[in-house]
């Protein structure tokens, strides 16, 4: 039984439906099967150079506490090739909606002041 007589017996549906009518159907993409990748269109990123790229994100963090310091976020900083990880809190204010450029790029700046990528 393939997936669209599956799709067509598990809701009682009549086979008179026309294919174009399922596909654009919620339910039906889900019992698809999605297309796999060929070889030609997936990426293929290959990195071995240290210090070469490095990752950005920013992790939201339970509202940590450190003495009188409130942390609601952090910026880490990951280098592709060899996986050395850095990272700054990002000070929590009140009435903050999440951090600005200013705090990310001041975050940014912290950490390469501290080396961590440098080149041994």
């Amino acid at each position: 039984m393939n997936n669209t007589e599956k799709y067509y017996k598990s809701f009682g549906l009549d086979r008179s439906l026309p294919r174009s009518f399922l596909k654009k159907q919620e339910l039906n993409q889900l019992f698809a099967i999605p297309k796999k990748e060929t070889p030609k269109l997936a990426a293929h990123i290959y990195n071995f150079e240290e210090d070469n790229t490095h990752q950005a994100d920013i992790l939201f963090l339970p509202h940590d506490t450190v003495g009188k310091k409130k942390y609601a976020y952090a910026l880490i900083v990951v280098d592709v090739a060899t996986g050395d990880t850095d990272g700054e809190p990002l000070l929590f204010q009140e009435g903050w909606n999440g951090p600005t450029s200013e705090d990310v790029s001041q975050a940014i700046v912290k950490i390469y002041k501290r080396n961590m990528f440098e080149k041994a």
